[in-house]
C-alpha cells in the first residue's frame, strides 16, 4: 500500500500540471491555475458564474498567445480530452459576454471591439494541436467544433441574445473578410 502511494505521488510529481494541490479561485488564479482548471476540472460541473469568470480570466491572461506545442508535451491524452470537453463550457460564456458588449457599444467603437475580439480568437488557432485522438467525442478540428458550439449556442439563447449573437458574428464575419483583404 504505502509502495503503491509512494509510486502515485512520484507520477502525480512529475506531472507537468500537477493534480494535487486545491485549485484557487479563477478570479484570483495564475495563468498556471487557470490552465490547470481546464486541463483537471469537469466545467460542466462549475456553475456559470465560474466558467464565466474562467472564460474572462484566459483571454486577460492568454491575450498575447498561447505556447500549444508546449502545452500539447505537458498533457497527457486524459487531459487534452478534458481540455476539448470543456472548450465548447468557455465559448459559451464568452460568446453571450462579448456578444452583448458588442451590442452595448456605439457603433464608432464597435469595429475596435471586433478587431480586438479577432486578434484574440487567432492566439487560440493552436489548440487544434490538443485535439485527442478521433473516437465518438471528438470532432476532429476546432474549427468544425467551434461553428456547431455556436450555432447550438445561438439556438438555445433567448430572443434577445440570440439578435445580440448574430450581430456580432455577423461583425466578426465581416471584419475578418475585411481585414484578410487589406481594409
Amino acid at each position: 500500500m504505502l509502495l503503491t502511494l509512494v509510486a502515485l505521488l512520484a507520477v502525480v510529481g512529475t506531472a507537468a500540471l500537477p493534480l494535487v494541490s486545491k485549485l484557487p479561485d479563477p478570479a484570483d488564479a495564475s495563468r498556471e491555475d487557470l490552465l490547470r482548471w481546464v486541463v483537471t476540472q469537469d466545467l460542466n460541473q462549475h456553475s456559470p458564474k465560474t466558467r464565466l469568470v474562467l472564460a474572462c480570466r484566459l483571454e486577460q491572461e492568454y491575450r498575447d498567445g498561447v505556447d500549444w506545442q508546449s502545452l500539447e508535451e505537458r498533457t497527457t491524452e486524459t487531459q487534452r480530452r478534458q481540455i476539448w470537453k470543456n472548450i465548447p463550457l468557455l465559448l459559451e460564456h464568452w460568446l453571450y459576454m462579448k456578444s452583448a458588449a458588442y451590442s452595448g457599444l456605439s457603433s464608432e467603437k464597435r469595429q475596435a471591439f471586433v478587431d480586438d475580439s479577432l486578434d484574440m480568437l487567432s492566439t487560440w488557432r493552436g489548440a487544434e494541436q490538443l485535439c485527442p485522438r478521433q473516437d465518438d467525442s471528438t470532432s476532429g478540428s476546432l474549427l468544425s467544433m467551434l461553428v456547431e458550439q455556436v450555432e447550438k449556442h445561438r439556438q438555445n439563447a433567448d430572443p434577445q441574445q440570440r439578435e445580440q449573437m448574430t450581430q456580432y458574428l455577423l461583425a466578426l464575419e465581416m471584419r475578418s473578410l475585411a481585414r484578410k483583404f487589406g481594409f
